[in-house]
């Protein structure tokens, strides 16, 4: 038997270094306290241009009614201050309706022609609920005050969706100006605007409390000299057969002479 503790006496259990050699002693190092630090580059000249509004791109006019809004408020105003901790704004009404301003004077337009200063472009189609819903809605906030309204349905007639064409429904114009959708209505009617908005405004005769007579609120009534049919005919001086008629619309259909501006 071999006897390992026999064999491994006398050696030494310190650990084994290996010898040195000349050219680890030449080595040697420096350490530069001071660290020189790269300069940062410039921004590029594209970011200068990003972060510089430009304001000629927005109409002189609409930015001093804008400006002049902000001048009527107190330097204490909520909407100049700007608050620490995030929270509701008391003030979101106001500031929606100064937008709102902003917003019609930057997107005025004139609207076709017509009899009434005010027009409302709805639809009486259901396949959208919530837009039927909305349409509904400002036709009974515009009801309320009791003023003439040029109603536009735009499913019965293609006139009127050339019209309204790009803008999304209902939508109202007063004397010529895009006053907006179901939101901002809204928002003028519950903060009272709206009855200045609407001022000087032709009222309904008899305060248009019920339903047309004429129409029953449909604002259209079949057309009386084709019936409806889109078709005339046209005796022997025009050459006999049928010919489109020109009274009415792509539906054989006219407006009611009884409500219509």
């Amino acid at each position: 038997m071999i006897d390992t503790w026999e064999l491994m006496e006398g050696l030494d259990v310190t650990p084994l270094y290996l010898p040195k050699t000349k050219a680890d002693d030449r080595r040697s190092f420096s350490f530069d306290s001071s660290v020189q630090r790269t300069p940062a580059p410039p921004p590029p000249p594209w970011l200068h241009n990003v972060v510089k509004p430009n304001e000629d791109k927005f109409d002189p006019n609409v930015l001093s009614t804008f400006r002049k809004a902000l001048e009527q408020l107190s330097p204490e105003h909520g909407f100049l201050l700007r608050r620490a901790s995030p929270g509701p704004n008391k003030e979101s009404g106001l500031v929606k309706s100064m937008v709102g301003v902003f917003e019609r004077e930057k997107n005025r337009k004139r609207n076709p022609p017509s009899g009434c200063e005010v027009v409302l472009y709805y639809t009486s189609l259901r396949g959208v609920r919530r837009t039927y819903e909305e349409c509904c809605e400002v036709r009974r906030i515009l009801r309320g005050y009791g003023v003439r309204v040029d109603e536009r349905d735009v499913s019965m007639d293609l006139g009127y969706k050339e019209e309204v064409r790009g803008r999304g429904l209902p939508a109202v114009v007063v004397r010529g100006e895009w006053v907006g959708g179901a939101e901002e209505v809204r928002g003028l009617h519950e903060m009272g605007e709206m009855e200045g908005v609407l001022k000087g405004v032709g009222e309904v005769v008899g305060g248009g409390g019920g339903s047309c007579e004429g129409c029953g609120d449909v604002r259209f009534v079949n057309c009386g000299r084709c019936y409806g049919s889109c078709k005339v005919f046209v005796g022997a001086e025009g050459g006999g057969g049928f010919e489109r008629c020109t009274d009415c619309n792509e539906n054989g259909i006219v407006r009611c002479p009884v409500c219509s501006c």
